[in-house]
C-alpha cells in the first residue's frame, strides 16, 4: 500500500525522468552520427526503465483513489523544493555546457560540483574520482570505441 507523501513524491519524479529521458532522446538525435550513439543509448535506456515505472505507478495510484478516498496533501512551498530545483539547475547548465566548453570540461565541473556540494568533501578529494571517471570515460569511448563525444570550444 501506498503512503501518501511517498506516492505523490514517486509519481513526481517517474514523470520528471520520464519527461527528462524523452527530452534526451530527441536532443540526441541532433548530435552527427559518429557521436551520437552513447547519447541515444543512454536516453533511451532511461526512458525504458522510466515509462514502465510511471505507468505502474498511475495504475496503483488510481486502484488506491477508487478504493478509498485519501486526505488531500497540503501544498509544498518553495522552500521544499530547493534541492530539486539546484540539482535540475545544475543538470541543465551541465547539458548547456557540453555545447559550449565540451564534454570533458563540464562533467569534471559538474561532477565535482555536485558531489561537494552532496558530499561535504573537499576540492582535491572529488577531482580524483571526477578524473579517474573522465579517464575511464575517454578509454571506454573514444580510445577502444573510437567514437567521438560531443565537443565544444575548449574540448
Amino acid at each position: 500500500m501506498m503512503k501518501g507523501r511517498a506516492s505523490t513524491k514517486d509519481l513526481q519524479f517517474y514523470a520528471f525522468a520520464s519527461v527528462l529521458s524523452l527530452v534526451m532522446t530527441i536532443q540526441s538525435f541532433r548530435y552527427n552520427l559518429e557521436s551520437s550513439q552513447f547519447p541515444r543509448f543512454l536516453s533511451l535506456c532511461m526512458l525504458a526503465l522510466s515509462l514502465p515505472c510511471l505507468v505502474k505507478h498511475i495504475g496503483a495510484r488510481l486502484k488506491q483513489n477508487s478504493e478509498s478516498a485519501a486526505p488531500a496533501e497540503k501544498m509544498k512551498s518553495w522552500r521544499d523544493y530547493k534541492v530539486v530545483a539546484f540539482v535540475f539547475a545544475a543538470s541543465a547548465a551541465y547539458i548547456a555546457g557540453i555545447a559550449y566548453v565540451g564534454y570533458f570540461v563540464s562533467t569534471l565541473v559538474f561532477l565535482a560540483g555536485m558531489m561537494r556540494c552532496f558530499g561535504k568533501h573537499k576540492w582535491w578529494i572529488v577531482l580524483g574520482p571526477s578524473i579517474g571517471f573522465l579517464g575511464v570515460v575517454y578509454a571506454l569511448f573514444v580510445y577502444f570505441l573510437e567514437l567521438r563525444l560531443p565537443e565544444g570550444l575548449l574540448f
